[in-house]
């Protein structure tokens, strides 16, 4: 609430202000202790007028500039607590070493990516790949050095699962999850991060001592140190360079992160991406569907991709966007290892036609194939896997989904007995998981047939065949990939699967600029157009192959 309600006076210039709580605790840190002392800051709550649209969309458009060129930013994560007083002085201790190679890694970095002589280029390259390499060598004497004691001597428990609730207090600060603060942090290579009473430490320090402590949990069983805030570092920023294209990573960062008033979204990601949103207008007055709109659309032409229309291919939206417009709010759910599994592009280079209206995209592309009514219900969802060699199976789950299966490829057999929807789905798995068809394709009964699903509990884990073993990690794949998804026959005889549940008569396509097949929805009453579903994958289709 801290951050929202704004309920708390605060005297600025001679004058009264109403701010946060969050906000005037920040201006008591930084006030000058000694009477008579003065401070010039830029508190955006209050050098913006947040009820005036026209001021606020005037001055957010020079955010960047005014963080760019600020002799200081200061990052105030709230008031702190036992675990953040102590959590900041390792943070200072572990991340000071490598401070100093840090700065000047960025040197290098940002003169790397001005220069335009090739020689110059090669040698400021060779000198940052350098420093890598020594933060990587101090990172590893600290962890095999000094840390080492606190793994061989059990009295160190007690410190371990202190460093673990303060990692964990530091990430689950809500300064990390506000859209804005991307910006703020990483335009600036001067920026310090401030909590409660701890003196201010730079962002640089703080970050680069999770990693060294990140070396101490991995080496000495502690597993996964979360860390929210890495986009916010300014060497690892898309500010640091001036070739601010499209960057999924920070994408993905922004679609995670909370904003008080919708269109902020976009107008983060403007900011972020100057070269390919830079021209969009900053104008609070306009409804949010005609900011996304613009923004998509913009997008679309200046990096001539098409990947961002995954972002709109949500099953449960209920925004009132054109089916195309994404809404920037959440990742699209696509494991890494999918996205690889594709047929040939129809051409690299997207296509836009002219015309078609502001919220209608015309966009080039192929029909391949069509859905039948053979749709499979919508399989559970599935956890992701904590560590991808995880061997564990929930059996609950695994019989929904095998039960799930089992009853969609029942639907359908041919004259000799072969069910002909499994055989095509084993071709798909075979694609996507480099193994042979003719193998999946046997695994599927015996699996649901024995309905253990390979934890081998017929003959103990360790005693069992090697068949067995092979059909838990074939299960423990199957149920992350189908998870949350439904499957489909088309008229071709090919079986798909897609993200979103598929209607009848979905057409799947290829679209100009982008990997993946896509299914789109003829909308009622309206010749020629269509409302996008969802990408999908092919059997037959997903190496590379030339299928139309």
């Amino acid at each position: 609430m801290g951050w929202t309600v704004i309920d708390q006076v605060v005297y600025a210039n001679g004058e009264e202000y109403f701010v946060t709580e969050n906000a005037k605790a920040a201006m008591k840190k930084l006030r000058p202790s000694k009477p008579g002392k003065f401070r010039n800051l830029w508190i955006d709550a209050i050098c913006i007028n947040q009820l005036d649209v026209h001021e606020k969309g005037s001055q957010v458009q020079m955010m960047l500039d005014v963080y760019a060129r600020a002799q200081r930013v200061n990052i105030w994560l709230g008031e702190g607590n036992e675990s953040s007083v102590f959590i900041l002085k390792w943070l200072r201790l572990a991340g000071l070493p490598l401070s100093p190679v840090i700065i000047v890694r960025q040197k290098f970095s940002t003169a790397y990516l001005w220069t335009t002589n090739y020689y110059q280029k090669l040698f400021l390259g060779s000198l940052a790949y350098s420093c890598d390499y020594l933060m990587i060598f101090i990172m590893l004497f600290i962890a095999l050095g000094p840390l080492l004691p606190f793994r061989v001597f059990p009295v160190f428990k007690d410190l371990k699962r202190k460093l673990q609730a303060g990692i964990a207090d530091m990430a689950s600060r809500e300064y990390w999850e506000r859209v804005w603060t991307v910006q703020e942090a990483a335009v600036n290579p001067c920026c310090y991060v401030l909590c409660g009473p701890s003196e201010p430490l730079r962002i640089e320090t703080f970050l680069l001592g999770h990693f060294v402590i990140g070396l101490f949990y991995i080496f000495y069983g502690i597993e996964n140190i979360y860390q929210p805030y890495r986009l916010h570092l300014h060497s690892d920023s898309v500010y640091a360079s001036n070739s601010m294209e499209l960057n999924e990573r920070a994408l993905n960062s922004i679609c995670a992160k909370k904003a008080t008033v919708e269109v902020d979204r976009i107008f983060a990601l403007r900011a972020m991406f100057p070269h390919s949103l830079g021209s969009l207008q900053v104008d609070y007055s306009q409804p949010a569907r005609d900011v996304y709109t613009d923004a998509a659309r913009l997008l679309l032409m200046t990096t001539q991709r098409v990947r961002f229309l995954r972002y709109a291919c949500r099953g449960d939206r209920a925004d009132g966007f054109p089916s195309w417009v994404p809404a920037w709010n959440d990742p699209p759910s696509i494991p890494e290892k999918l996205c690889s599994c594709a047929p040939a592009m129809i051409s690299e280079k997207s296509i836009v036609s002219e015309g078609g209206g502001k919220e209608v995209l015309r966009l080039k592309g192929l029909r391949i194939d069509t859905t039948t009514a053979n749709i499979s219900k919508v399989f559970p969802i599935v956890p992701p896997l904590e560590v991808p060699w995880s061997r564990s199976v929930d059996l609950v789950v695994a019989g929904e989904a095998f039960a799930v299966f089992k009853a969609w490829v029942e639907e359908t057999w041919d004259a000799n007995g072969v069910m002909p929807k499994l055989s095509q789905f084993a071709s798909l798995l075979a694609g996507i998981f480099n193994l042979k068809a003719d193998k999946v394709y046997e695994w599927f009964p015996s699996i649901w047939g024995e309905n253990d699903f390979g934890t081998g509990h017929k003959w103990g884990y360790l005693l069992a065949p090697r068949e067995v073993h092979d059909a838990r990690i074939f299960t423990r794949e199957f149920l992350q990939l189908v998870s949350g998804r439904s499957l489909f026959l088309t008229t071709s005889g090919r079986v798909g699967m897609s993200t979103v549940a598929v209607r009848e008569g979905d057409e799947v396509v290829m679209l100009t600029g982008e990997q993946l097949p896509y299914l789109i929805h003829k909308c009622p009453g309206q010749p020629g157009k269509y409302t996008l579903v969802a990408p999908c994958w092919i059997s037959g289709a997903v190496n590379g192959e030339r299928w139309w």
